[in-house]
Order: C-alpha cells, then sequence, then structure tokens
C-alpha cells in the first residue's frame, strides 16, 4: 500500500485516509514518483495517472477527490452533494471539509504540513495545508469550526493527524516568523536557536499545538521530514521549487481491501 496512515484517524469507522508520499508513481525526474500536481509542469497523463492510485487507495471514484487552489491563506471549502470538481480546484482555499459519502478532500505538499481531521463517528472529514503562515493565520482553527457546525458536534469529537513535512532541523526561519508564531500560541519546546538571529521551529509540533488550542484532544503527529528523507517526499526547500506535491487526503469511504503487494 501506498501512504502512511494515523492510528488515531485509522479507527474511525467509514473512512480512509492516506498521507502519500512520492513513492508508487509514474513520473520521471525531476518529480520522480507519486506526483499530484498539474501546476508544476509534469505531464498531465503521468498526473492524472498518479491520482488515479491516489483514489483506488482511498477506494473512491474518479470524480470523488477534491482539491482547491492553496495560497496560505486560511479559507474553507464546503465540499457538498452539489459541487463541482473543477469549480472546487478553482477556489483560492487551503482547507476543505465534506459530509458527502464517498467523497474524499485532500491537500498538496512540499514542506508544508498536511492535516488530515474527521468527526470521531466518520460523519465528516475536513483536509488543510498549513505552511507556517497558514498555520499561524488562522487555517486549523478555521477547518475545526467549519467542521464543528457542519457536524453539530463539540472540538472534542474531532481526530486529526499532521502528516509529514519539514523537519525541525531543516525548518530554519528569521524571528519575525518565530514573533508571528508566538503571538497565536505558546511556543516553548518548538523553538531551537539556529545561526545568528535564526531559529529552528518545529512545523508539525506547531500545528498539533494548534489543534489542541483549538479543542481536539486527539491529535497524532504521523513523523517524517520532507527535506531530509529525499527517496519518501517532495521537498520545495531542498529541490528550489522544481519539484513535485504530494497527496494528503481523507475520505468518507470505508478503506478498500488492499495488500502490500500492491504497487511495490
Amino acid at each position: 500500500m501506498l501512504g502512511i496512515v494515523s492510528p488515531h484517524l485509522s479507527q474511525v469507522p467509514g473512512v480512509s485516509h492516506r498521507f502519500f508520499g512520492r513513492t508508487g508513481g509514474t513520473s520521471p525526474s525531476p518529480w520522480t514518483g507519486l506526483n499530484t500536481s498539474h501546476a508544476v509542469s509534469d505531464a498531465p497523463a503521468r498526473v492524472d495517472e498518479n491520482l488515479a492510485r491516489v483514489r483506488f487507495q482511498l477506494g473512491i471514484g474518479k470524480h470523488a477527490l477534491f482539491s482547491a487552489n492553496q495560497v496560505h491563506g486560511r479559507d474553507v471549502v464546503i465540499v457538498g452533494d452539489d459541487s463541482d470538481l473543477d469549480d472546487v480546484a478553482a477556489r483560492a482555499a487551503d482547507a476543505l471539509v465534506t459530509r458527502v459519502h464517498g467523497a474524499g478532500v485532500g491537500v498538496r505538499t512540499a514542506d508544508c504540513a498536511p492535516i488530515l481531521l474527521a468527526v470521531d463517528d466518520g460523519s465528516a472529514v475536513g483536509a488543510a495545508h498549513a505552511g507556517w503562515r497558514g498555520a499561524v493565520g488562522g487555517v486549523i482553527a478555521a477547518t475545526v469550526r467549519a467542521l464543528v457546525d457542519g457536524a453539530g458536534v463539540e472540538p472534542a469529537r474531532l481526530v486529526a493527524a499532521v502528516g509529514p513535512c519539514i523537519g525541525p532541523r531543516a525548518f530554519e526561519v528569521g524571528p519575525e516568523v518565530v514573533a508571528a508564531a508566538a503571538a497565536v500560541v505558546d511556543v516553548d519546546g518548538l523553538v531551537v536557536a539556529g545561526r545568528g538571529d535564526r531559529a529552528c521551529v518545529d512545523l508539525a509540533g506547531l500545528c498539533a499545538r494548534l489543534l489542541k488550542q483549538a479543542g481536539v484532544e486527539r491529535v497524532d503527529v504521523v513523523g517524517g521530514c520532507t527535506v531530509e528523507q529525499a527517496a519518501l517526499y517532495f521537498s520545495h526547500r531542498r529541490e528550489h521549487g522544481n519539484t513535485g506535491r504530494q497527496m494528503s487526503a481523507i475520505a468518507r469511504a470505508p478503506p478498500p481491501q488492499l495488500d502490500d503487494e500492491t504497487f511495490r
């Protein structure tokens, strides 16, 4: 099977999810593997095949995986029964939620943190793209709010997982980033001094802390550094922008029965 899963999300009934990496795709260098973005000059047919493999692993149909035009903001798209795939793809937004049976929502990353969420009874799911700007700008709280309002539940009923992203050893930033994070959440233990006025920030830990601040009590951090693990993940920072994008997605569909030999 492709990608990795969250222990917490794996316990949610009627929901399938995966944090995909670059393994198991058709794209050649510099997008080698499971590139899921049409916006990085990869051949459209290869990207389409890669996305078909993503959907197969999630157990959903051809027109059932929704993603948006990510802009490092905080807007959330609500995917309904009448939502059109192309219309949603053109929306400038960094998170999506849905209550539609058989539908999936996903985000693309290449160092930013992917976050997948679900109501604990499987009645609604969501996905968010959180770089440091989106994280401190409120995309996580906005996604939680959209799920809570749509499903009519308390935040404690949500289950969430933060996927592979740039790790703390690789994420060296300026003081303005640390200040922006500290203005919205306690960053104690998330920041280590770097070179000069620089600091290394734990982005996955920051996202997990913001989820808990929003009232989500069950949060997994699945691990993995997109910069350091070149064979497994695309990294915008490592490849200076010339790379693919991995998909992280969650669907209101039972996980398909696949074995470990699939796409090996």
